[in-house]
């Protein structure tokens, strides 16, 4: 559960970059 969050995370962080 919390591992697909931090996944989820990351990618919207790396896109909003």
């Amino acid at each position: 559960m919390n591992k697909f969050n931090l996944w989820v995370s990351n990618l919207v962080r790396l896109l909003m970059h």
